[in-house]
């Protein structure tokens, strides 16, 4: 992941990271890994559309902001969800490519979120 941080560091013309931030709830998040449940995959494309995510977000609307999440970030976590990918795996890929740190826990909670509404499942 750190290498793919300089890769984008260089072609953004920046300095890269030194290192990567140590998330010390990581471990417990190894042996989950989410995939896009099996009724949405090659059948629904837009998560914002999808009624049981747009009600569930209206019925909790500080949802994301309780996790500690801004909504530009959420995107690029189900962009990394494949079924293959550890909740800690997705965490560090997504600090990588943002360059932000996001913590396990806010990961792994957005994506229960989606495991709810039925877009994921694990």
């Amino acid at each position: 992941v750190l290498g793919y941080a300089k890769v984008k560091a260089g072609a953004l013309g920046v300095a890269a990271p030194s290192g990567q931030v140590v998330d010390p709830e990581a471990k417990k998040y190894e042996a989950i890994v989410p995939a896009i449940a099996p009724e949405i995959r090659g059948k629904e494309f837009n998560l914002n559309t999808w009624e049981r995510y747009t009600e569930y977000m209206k019925a909790h609307p500080d949802a994301l902001k309780a996790l500690g999440l801004e909504a530009r970030q959420v995107p690029a976590i189900l962009n990394w969800v494949n079924g293959r990918r550890s909740v800690a795996l997705i965490r560090r890929n997504v600090s990588a490519e943002r360059g932000e740190d996001i913590s396990s826990a806010a990961v792994a909670g957005y994506l229960e979120i989606l495991k709810t509404v039925g877009w994921v499942a694990y």
